[in-house]
């Protein structure tokens, strides 16, 4: 099937065989071990990532680059929640109580200064 020349031993056996190509009648695939197996019919490579091609033999830099990425991007979700989630909630609490401070500030300094609420939008621009 894949032999490497037309030419056959006489029980029809290939002679040599393609790259890639193995067995009496180079039927069956060679997959790169380092990146893949091949399949139970012996056709094609099943490859491990982040390794392609028909016989695992293509590592590109992006593919691996993104592979890794991923994984640590994987790994770190967990560790990123517990981090995260803290963080949010401080914000959230400094900045209630940035605010209750800003009004506590703004009241002394008004407080000796007689206020007048007339429905004018002057106090309303004070407090948040």
């Amino acid at each position: 099937m894949h032999c490497y020349t037309f030419m056959r031993h006489p029980n029809g056996t290939c002679i040599s065989c393609q790259k890639w190509w193995t067995g009496p009648h180079c039927d069956a695939i060679v997959c790169n071990p380092e990146h893949g197996a091949p399949t139970k019919d012996l056709l094609m490579c099943e490859c491990n990532e982040p390794a392609t091609g028909a016989h695992c033999e293509v590592l590109t830099t992006a593919d691996t680059l993104s592979h890794y990425n991923r994984r640590i991007a994987e790994a770190w979700v967990p560790v990123g929640a517990l981090v995260i989630i803290p963080m949010i909630i401080c914000f959230v609490l400094c900045e209630r109580f940035a605010d209750r401070r800003q009004i506590k500030r703004i009241e002394r300094t008004l407080g000796d200064k007689m206020v007048v609420d007339d429905g004018s939008e002057i106090i309303h621009d004070f407090y948040p």
